[in-house]
């Protein structure tokens, strides 16, 4: 008789929490590769990370309790990789509904690219590297993620355009938005 895993199902029911695990996982690295778009102005990784801890630890408990059913064995080590997965999930969750939700319009800011910079991936990743313009926007700072034909078409010293959104849930962000055309306003200080 064959020995029955999470990875290696032998009946329906195993091989369709299986996929539902695998559809959770690629779920939340799409997420978390598209929280990049977002330049949060006083949050490091996702706003509000202290409701995605708990809703994180809360899904990661159900996760594990229901793993612990189908696999008749309890795991802590299974419980804290689901609980983190979760936190991640749970904080791209917040960070993405934060934007979508946002019933106001953006501030537009004129800037000028004062610096460029390319982080490459490893040659055989699958994931994309990342482009970033520095910008200083109301005398801060910033690097500000952009597509890669922005970053290709526009140079240092070039003016650019981001937008500043409050967010839906108070945690304001910048988002590139493009080139600045010709008959742009000049860059807000």
């Amino acid at each position: 008789m064959r020995s029955e895993t999470l990875l290696k199902p032998t009946d329906k029911k195993n091989k369709a929490n299986t996929i539902g695990i695998i559809a959770f996982l690629i779920v939340t690295s799409i997420l978390l590769i598209r929280l990049r778009v977002y330049h949060f102005v006083d949050t490091v990784l996702f706003p509000h990370w202290p409701v995605a801890l708990v809703c994180g630890a809360l899904i990661g408990a159900l996760i594990t309790f229901w793993l612990k059913r189908i696999e008749k064995q309890g795991n802590i080590k299974l419980f804290v990789i689901m609980t983190l997965l979760s936190i991640f999930f749970a904080g791209a969750m917040i960070a993405h509904l934060n934007h979508y939700l946002d019933p106001n319009e953006p501030v537009i800011h004129t800037v000028v690219i004062e610096d460029k910079d390319y982080e490459r991936r490893r040659r055989k990743s699958f994931l994309p590297g990342y482009y970033e313009f520095t910008v200083t926007v109301d005398g801060k700072t910033y690097d500000i993620d952009v597509p890669r034909e922005h970053y290709q078409s526009c140079q240092t010293g070039d003016l650019y355009v981001i937008e500043y959104h409050t967010g839906a849930f108070g945690e304001p962000y910048y988002i590139a938005a493009g080139k600045a055309t010709d008959d742009a306003n000049p860059p807000t200080p």
